[in-house]
């Protein structure tokens, strides 16, 4: 056979096969296209109701997925009430498109109709835009309620003792109610958080409280005042002293003798009989106004049937070694414990006050330097007028200790004396003023 005539038939057999290929697959993926055309199947809301201002999304569904090039379904409403775009659009390979519709402002609940189209296909769906809720406003100097009455039982109670405290309004308290701020002493406002709140359409809050012991008998004058009204008394409470012989405190004692700055030791009140029912409040004071800073709690009640009672006490601020000397206070009795405050580096307390023939209590400390055996810390003054021991030994594991200071009947003329102290190669000199 001609060579020629060979591979004409041969490119004539293969673009024959090539043609019955493709007349086999191109009318099976017309006739899927033809099968899968889509159409709108449903529009949906994610909620019924809208704020002004709030969002909600709308969803549209196709039959079947998009075409390459994707569908757009159109959207309309014929209220001003809401916002919406003018289609959403379902991504090619996809049956769903979602858009956003916003609430405008409106003065009344409004219903909105959504259409949602696509082809001969119409979805509806509704939505009501409610209006934000108007704030309801505050009433009036001359509306809000005023102070009526108010009571304490028992309206005697010894030095110690809580009691229970009722106050009464002139009308129900309005919406989210009526705070009333009290005021007596410290201890009165710590136990009482300083106010008490009268719940809406009440009248009328009791609350329990505790109170100051006195050394005598007094008549205390609780105050209260509601927004609107000045401070105001408004009960009245008798409060007997304590019989030292029964009710006393004997001893405070705390954790520690001596704490860094930052550190917390625990203090301890003891009474001389248990506590009767309800507890005894006991008072207790830093006596810190100047110089080191030390926080207590402003009272501590000792449950009933019980001797003792404890607290914290946090040493805050303190610029050198110094002394302190918290007390417990139950009117009748009081009873102070030293303390011994130190900062973080090797210090000795100085300062003014002294009189002649009067001695003082003095500190020294090692900060926050290990002392796992002790400390000796030898100690020395410049003036024959005040005399201090020659060392003074810091416990293991304290980082501080007190030492007395001896003060002579004759003052310098410069009214001055220096003291040293020298520990571990260092040496630190403070004054002390007449």
């Amino acid at each position: 056979m001609n060579p020629l005539r060979r591979w004409t038939t041969r490119i004539q057999l293969i673009a024959v096969a090539a043609a019955c290929a493709l007349a086999a697959t191109v009318p099976a993926s017309a006739a899927a296209h033809a099968a899968c055309r889509p159409a709108l199947a449903g529009f949906t809301l994610a909620q019924a109701e809208v704020k002004p201002g709030g969002t909600v999304a709308g969803t549209v569904t196709l039959t079947c997925a998009a075409g390459r090039r994707g569908v757009l379904v159109a959207l309309s409403t014929t209220s001003g009430a809401i916002g919406l775009p003018s289609g959403v659009t379902v991504p090619a390979g996809s049956t769903r498109g979602t858009a956003v519709i916003t609430g405008r402002a409106v003065t009344a609940p409004t219903t909105a109709t959504i259409t949602a189209s696509y082809g001969s296909g119409v979805q509806r769906q509704t939505i009501t835009v409610v209006p934000a809720a108007t704030p309801t406003p505050a009433p009036s100097p001359s509306e809000l309620p005023k102070l009526r009455s108010g009571s304490v039982s028992p309206p005697v109670i010894t030095g110690g003792d809580g009691a229970v405290q009722t106050i009464t309004l002139d009308r129900p308290a309005p919406a989210g109610g009526v705070v009333v701020s009290l005021s007596y002493d410290l201890i009165y406002g710590a136990s009482t958080g300083r106010s008490a709140v009268v719940p809406a359409g009440a009248t009328s809050v009791t609350f329990p409280f505790r109170i100051g012991a006195p050394k005598q008998e007094t008549l205390a004058r609780l105050h209260a005042q509601v927004p609107g009204s000045p401070l105001t008394p408004i009960a009245e409470v008798r409060i007997l002293p304590a019989d030292p012989a029964i009710r006393a405190v004997t001893a405070l004692d705390f954790s520690a003798p001596a704490a860094l700055v930052g550190a917390t030791v625990t203090g301890t009140v003891t009474l001389k009989e248990p506590a009767p029912a309800g507890g005894i409040t006991v008072a207790l004071w830093s006596n810190t106004s100047y110089g080191p800073s030390v926080y207590v709690p402003p009272y501590v009640t000792v449950p009933a049937g019980s001797v003792s009672a404890s607290f914290p006490v946090r040493v805050n601020e303190a610029a050198t070694a110094s002394v302190v000397t918290p007390s417990a206070d139950l009117g009748t009795s009081l009873v102070t414990q030293e303390l011994v405050v130190v900062p973080s580096t090797f210090s000795l307390s100085g300062g003014g006050g002294l009189q002649p023939g009067e001695p003082v209590r003095g500190a020294v400390g090692i900060g926050s330097a290990p002392n796992p055996g002790g400390a000796t810390v030898a100690l020395a003054s410049d003036s024959p007028s005040v005399s201090v021991p020659a060392t003074v030994t810091i416990p293991p594991g304290s980082p501080g200790a007190a030492f007395p200071i001896t003060v002579g009947d004759m003052i310098p003329a410069d009214r001055v004396a220096h003291l040293t102290a020298t520990w571990n190669g260092q040496s630190v000199t403070s004054t002390l003023y007449f």
